[in-house]
């Protein structure tokens, strides 16, 4: 059994938000709340499990929030 306590499902929707029209490349924890209809606790759990296995990458800290982009998904390398 995985350590991770989200089912493939979840990260799957977590990839799934880049593809979405007008969706940003940048997004924080409030966006993937938002879009995934989750809970704000259960939206930090799922970035935090999304970080630690590598899907999530830290890209900018401002103002209080961190964007992350999706790990080969819309970038270059």
């Amino acid at each position: 059994m995985p350590e991770n306590p989200f089912e493939q499902k979840d990260m799957e929707a977590l990839i799934a938000l880049k593809y979405l029209p007008a969706f940003s490349m940048k997004f924080d924890t409030k966006v993937i709340q938002r879009e995934l209809k989750i809970t704000y606790s259960r939206a930090k759990c799922l970035q935090e499990a999304a970080i630690a296995s590598g899907l999530l990458i830290r890209d900018q800290h401002f103002d209080n929030v961190t964007h992350f982009h999706i790990r080969g998904i819309g970038r270059s390398s």
